[in-house]
């Protein structure tokens, strides 16, 4: 446990993730065993995504324009800690046995790899990044630390090796980087985003399911038209129809739609260009092909960040309904309400307008509390804040000023039809019977109203009017409305 300790307070060597259940006590209780087990984990994992991505090997041997193991190792890295880069190392080395890649050049890849993915971590963890990729700021830290910066370090890395190590090239230097760095941060974004973005919530919905469903195969049909005329202009054309799908599962499903399509299409890329034109890669030039590929990146980008917008504008709509709605009736609160009475003012004073308030006392509550139960009285006042939104008409303001009282403002109301609406509320709310578990309570609501104009005062000075105005109509028995005369 002090190894374990010790190596934690590190930070950056640490991950996000709990130990997992499912692993032997044996292992779960060992720091050094656990370790291992992961980091042999992650080798496996590394090797398997690799082979699969070398289906679309170029004319260079060990380099792709898809490489999924990036996302496999930036993913693994942030959650279950840097310390587990020998993985990275021990698959890469596994893959260069597979492939014939010479150890010295594997060394250099590795290397790469370990920094490509450690380095982004680091500075992302001390950044505070979310691995929802729900911000605008998140999804740009992703894509300029994790798929930019990080590939760079991994194809400058790799690329030097091939060159010096192998004492031959098939292609242009500055082609196989590119090539290298695309590949990778192709991986980064997809297989790495799909992992950052479900890792912590794998549920959804079956009408969800459909929804992505469908715009995967759409995708999957438009990756296949790419591959098939990768040698034409028209492929990179066909690939931006997918465009609105991936607009679409971020505003709708947002990251996790955004990258359960992108990684949909890239593996689209691998699978369909083995099966229908497995020589479609192995080019040394930039074609249209690369085109192709370099759509997924900046299509998965595109779609994060609109993603990200549109979480950000529901989460302020949520902030803005929290600061300004009550929570039980769905009224406005006490603050916003008397926002909205400082406007009304203005009109006064600036446009000579007229309003008029209501301000409410439901009688009852109190009984209602004591002899059946704070649900049932939460019940009565919802009841009556019902009532008073059907009363009102759409341009006025109700509130809920605390507990059992309310206040309306009546925009633009002459006395008489503030008048009607207030023996409205009156009628409907005190001719209604409150019943809960078979019990009956008369319920009724006292009401207080006066006129906001020129000759009535600051704000305070209505507010009180009407409060004493609603006192007088509960000081009289209650279930009435008051005005004061003149």
């Amino acid at each position: 446990m002090e190894l374990e300790q010790t190596i934690l307070r590190a930070g950056w060597l640490g991950g996000t993730s709990e130990i997992p259940r499912c692993l032997p006590d044996i292992i779960r209780k060992n720091y050094i065993l656990r370790v291992l087990f992961c980091t042999l984990i992650l080798a496996l994992l590394y090797f398997f995504a690799g082979l699969f991505s070398l289906a679309a090997e170029s004319a260079q041997p060990g380099i792709t324009p898809i490489w999924l193991p990036s996302g496999v190792a930036f993913a693994a890295f942030y959650f279950f800690g840097i310390r587990l880069w020998p993985g990275v190392f021990l698959g890469m080395y596994l893959i260069a046995l597979a492939v014939g890649i010479p150890v010295e050049v594997a060394t250099a890849a590795a290397l790469g790899s370990v920094l490509e993915a450690a380095v982004p971590v680091a500075v992302l963890r001390y950044l505070g990044f979310r691995p929802e990729l729900d911000k605008v700021k998140a999804v740009l830290a992703f894509a300029l630390l994790g798929a930019t910066l990080g590939p760079m370090i991994s194809a400058s890395l790799g690329v030097m090796g091939f060159s010096y190590l192998m004492g031959g090239l098939s292609a242009p230097a500055s082609n196989l980087w590119l090539f290298w760095w695309l590949g990778n941060a192709i991986g980064i974004l997809t297989l790495g985003g799909f992992l950052l973005a479900w890792g912590r919530q794998w549920k959804i919905g079956p009408g969800a399911i459909v929804e992505l469903l469908l715009l995967g195969l759409a995708l999957v049909y438009s990756a296949t038209i790419a591959v098939a005329e990768a040698k034409e202009a028209v492929s990179v054309l066909f690939l931006f129809l997918g465009t609105p799908m991936l607009l679409l599962a971020g505003i709708r499903h947002g990251a996790r739609g955004v990258t359960l399509l992108g990684l949909a299409l890239a593996l689209a890329f691998l699978v369909i260009g083995a099966w229908i034109n497995p020589d479609c890669f192995k080019q040394a030039d930039i074609t249209y092909l690369f085109l192709d590929v370099a759509y997924v990146g900046v299509g998965v980008f595109t779609g994060l960040v609109v993603a990200a917008a549109f979480a950000e504008q529901r989460h302020y709509q949520f902030l803005h309904i929290r600061a300004n709605y009550d929570y039980l009736t769905e009224l406005l609160n006490r603050a916003a309400f008397m926002d909205r009475m400082a406007v009304a003012m203005e009109a006064v004073e600036e446009q000579g307008a007229s309003h008029c308030l209501l301000y409410m006392d439901l009688d009852g509550v109190k009984l209602v509390n004591d002899t059946a139960s704070h649900e049932a009285g939460d019940h009565l006042i919802r009841s009556a804040a019902e009532t008073i939104k059907r009363a009102v008409r759409q341009r006025d303001c109700a509130a809920r000023m605390g507990g059992d009282e309310f206040a309306v403002l009546l925009w633009h109301c002459p006395l008489d039809r503030a008048h009607r609406i207030a023996d409205e509320i009156c009628r409907e709310v005190s001719g209604t019977p409150f019943t809960w578990d078979e019990q009956r309570y008369e319920a009724s609501i006292s009401i207080g109203g006066t006129v906001m104009d020129a000759g009535s005062g600051d704000i305070q000075a209505v507010m009180n009017r009407a409060d004493a105005a609603c006192y007088e109509a509960k000081h009289m028995g209650g279930g009435r409305v008051v005005f004061p005369a003149g």
